[in-house]
């Protein structure tokens, strides 16, 4: 049986970068998702030499780098040539951490669309053609350098508003090693409730998978409350079952919960008690053989 590891969003476990790692590492986790909380920067914005420091905190806690989840591409759409200026020195320097850190995959995020009336990649279609191209040019760069390209759906107003957004930009973007990363929560609250009839058209272009939990007050309805994996509406263990046994992802990351929190919520206890869930539910999850928080 093939082990499914598990990460955690590298700032769940605290801004302060060293302790968080030692954190995890103390969950019997092996692999990080580096995002933010890297001495008050984003995995973007570092420069070499704070990348090498990474690098020797993550060798000392016997961990390596799984995802570069970067923010490039996340803003309202300009014309090209701002475009480009906003995120093209973003990508150089986080290509050269990556070199450094070597993470398996490379995130990229998709940008602010009004949509109106109509598919928000129907919209950019029209009024925004160049984007394609920037996008091709990105994947192809990342690819070249040895990491696989990986795109995610934000909240609100996200280009990937829908599953039909989705298969339509990957589909134009003629680009297979780009994967696709299916955050379940954040598709939900762009207006699409997580299942596995929506799993089935994501497939094709996954490469991911990001989990939160949240409740919604109707079944069926939009995420209203934060919620642990346990206590979500949508069917947890059924999705990640079922993207297990597609071979899907090596790696699945969780993510903290959007929506109201109640009282005494907890980022990191709600991540351990996620963590133990599955680990609990999924055979494959991958299991420390020692633990020692």
């Amino acid at each position: 049986m093939k082990s499914i590891q598990v990460t955690f969003l590298s700032s769940i476990a605290g801004p302060d970068f060293p302790p968080a790692l030692n954190r995890q590492a103390a969950l019997g986790l092996q692999l990080l998702d580096l995002k933010d909380g890297l001495w008050g920067q984003t995995i973007e914005q570092i420069d070499e030499k704070t990348a090498q420091r990474a690098a020797a905190l993550i060798k000392d806690n016997q961990l390596a780098v799984d995802c570069f989840s970067t923010g490039i591409g996340k803003s309202d759409l300009p014309d090209e040539v701002t475009f480009r200026a906003k995120f093209e020195p973003a990508l150089e320097r986080a290509l050269r951490s990556a070199e450094i850190l070597r993470p398996r995959t490379f995130r990229l995020l998709l940008p602010n669309v009004d949509s109106e009336n109509c598919d928000a990649f129907a919209k950019v279609q029209r009024d925004f053609p160049w984007l394609i191209g920037i996008y091709r040019e990105w994947v192809d760069r990342i690819a070249a350098a040895g990491f696989t390209p990986i795109l995610e759906n934000e909240t609100h107003r996200d280009l990937f508003s829908s599953p039909a957004d989705v298969v339509g930009f990957f589909t134009a973007l003629e680009r297979p090693a780009a994967r696709y990363t299916y955050d379940v929560q954040n598709l939900w609250q762009n207006g699409t409730f997580p299942s596995l009839a929506v799993y089935q058209q994501l497939r094709p272009f996954m490469g991911a998978l990001h989990l939160k939990g949240g409740r919604a007050d109707v079944p069926g309805g939009p995420i209203v409350h934060a919620a642990a994996l346990e206590d979500a509406s949508w069917p947890v263990l059924e999705i990640v079952r079922a993207v297990i046994a597609d071979g899907i992802t090596p790696v699945i990351c969780l993510n903290p919960s959007h929506g109201a929190k109640p009282p005494g919520w907890d980022i990191w206890d709600t991540a351990c008690r996620d963590l133990a869930y599955l680990r609990r539910n999924i055979p494959e999850i991958h299991q420390p053989t020692t633990q020692t928080a």
